[in-house]
């Protein structure tokens, strides 16, 4: 068959990994820009979407994310038989 779960994982990872981190940070770069805007309103938001999109890339998908796949182990592909 296919890779273990674990094997899985760690190859996802390193394909997507490099992908998530830069997108990620462009998105929290652009996201900083309005963050230097005039309006109060609008930099709370592009400050706020900043710190979000950072912690989405490194707490969640590149962290929290694999270790649930980890822990669910074969229950990953419960529909697959």
């Amino acid at each position: 068959g296919g890779a273990s779960d674990h094997e899985a994982i760690v190859a996802g990872l390193a394909r997507t990994g490099p992908v998530i981190v830069r997108a990620a940070a462009i998105m929290a770069g652009v996201f900083l820009a309005f963050a230097t805007c005039a309006l109060p309103a609008l930099a709370m938001v592009g400050f706020a979407l900043a710190v979000a999109v950072a912690l989405d890339a490194t707490l969640v998908r590149l962290a929290l994310a694999p270790a649930i796949l980890r822990l669910a182990g074969r229950w990953n592909w419960w529909p697959g038989g």
